[in-house]
């Protein structure tokens, strides 16, 4: 899933306003991000399989760390204990709440994963049973189904932030534009990797992982500052 846990990100918004939005998608693709760093270091791995049917025509047989149920766990942990204990200034506030909800973003792609991988998802390493509903499988599938996800998490953001500045409401715009053509620039260009990727196809899809979810993740930081929030009793501070 691509736009589903952007999706997750911006609907977590209204949960917890004050939160930073850049942290929140952070969350939702730190599980993705670690996964590119894993591969770029040899760790985890992944192979370009032509003549796979569906959406990616990619093979994660080997991502025990960042994808299976109990990495995923873990990696909660240790965000909720980092938001919770980092020596960071906070305006006002417990950093409970907040802390709770980045552990849940983190935990969130796992379940989200579910719906979209095929069974292709560790309990608990290689080696363990291996979980997964396979929406990837059919294209309509997943584009309808991330599509609905996406709306719903942009209207639930909405209602929590306001833009407060001149680059608010078309900074947004932009921001689910650009997030919606490279989904789709992902799809369309899946079956010309068949013909013209090289071996290095799994160098090249954890570059894009990384850098490529730091990039929306630092737009997110961005469109945050441009908006106001919404304060205790509803209205925008």
């Amino acid at each position: 899933m691509v736009l589903g846990h952007y999706a997750v990100g911006l609907a977590l918004k209204r949960v917890e306003p004050e939160m930073s939005l850049g942290m929140l998608l952070l969350g939702v693709n730190l599980v993705d991000i670690l996964l590119g760093i894993l591969m770029l270091a040899g760790i985890e791995h992944a192979r370009f399989v032509p003549a796979m049917a569906g959406v990616y025509p990619f093979d994660f047989y080997d991502y025990p760390y960042s994808h299976s149920m109990v990495g995923g766990i873990v990696l909660s942990l240790l965000g909720f204990l980092l938001y919770q204990y980092w020596p960071v200034i906070r305006k006002s506030g417990s950093r409970l709440r907040p802390a709770l909800i980045f552990g849940a973003a983190i935990f969130s792609h796992f379940l989200c994963d579910i719906i979209s991988h095929r069974p292709d998802l560790p309990l608990f390493g290689n080696g363990s049973p291996r979980i997964g509903l396979g929406l990837f499988g059919s294209m309509a599938g997943s584009v309808a189904l991330e599509g609905t996800l996406l709306v719903l998490g942009l209207y639930w953001c909405q209602r929590a932030v306001s833009p407060s500045s001149s680059i608010g409401r078309p900074g947004f715009i932009f921001f689910i534009t650009g997030l919606v053509i490279v989904y789709f620039w992902t799809l369309t260009d899946a079956p010309l990797r068949a013909l013209h990727y090289p071996a290095s196809s799994e160098m090249r899809m954890a570059v894009l992982l990384v850098f490529g979810n730091l990039l929306f993740v630092g737009a997110g930081i961005l469109l945050d500052a441009s908006c106001a929030k919404e304060g205790p009793a509803g209205s925008i501070q």
